[in-house]
């Protein structure tokens, strides 16, 4: 049942869904979703200006791919291919390691969340 649309259509869905949903549900479908979709976004913009340009190609690309169709559905999933976000992470990581911890914790405690979902029985991306 998925058809395709311009990005922000299925952006805007992702933000009106999580305001009448349950709260688990619009944190699971509706904000996660959106975090990832937008963390998406702006690293492929930041990868345009930091990477080389097939880089930012590949992530517009498969950012476009998953962000134009009806509504957001695993975008937490599809973001893990968009492999250049590991390298700039990594410079981040390098230049300023406070940084570079934060983001570990924020992964840390992500890949908890998901996992305890998981374990639980629940939607789980």
């Amino acid at each position: 049942f998925r058809s395709f649309t311009w990005p922000w259509v299925s952006v805007g869905d992702a933000w009106r869904s999580a305001q009448w949903r349950t709260p688990s549900d619009a944190v699971m479908v509706g904000w996660m979703e959106l975090l990832f979709a937008l963390l998406g976004l702006g690293c492929t913009i930041w990868c345009a200006f930091r990477l080389r340009a097939s880089y930012a190609v590949w992530m517009g690309a498969n950012w476009l791919l998953w962000t134009s169709t009806k509504f957001l559905l695993s975008v937490p999933r599809y973001t893990l291919i968009m492999f250049p976000v590991y390298i700039l992470f990594a410079r981040v990581a390098i230049r300023r390691p406070a940084l570079g911890g934060a983001i570990a914790l924020w992964s840390l405690l992500f890949l908890a969340l998901f996992a305890a979902q998981f374990a639980r029985g629940h939607w789980a991306f």
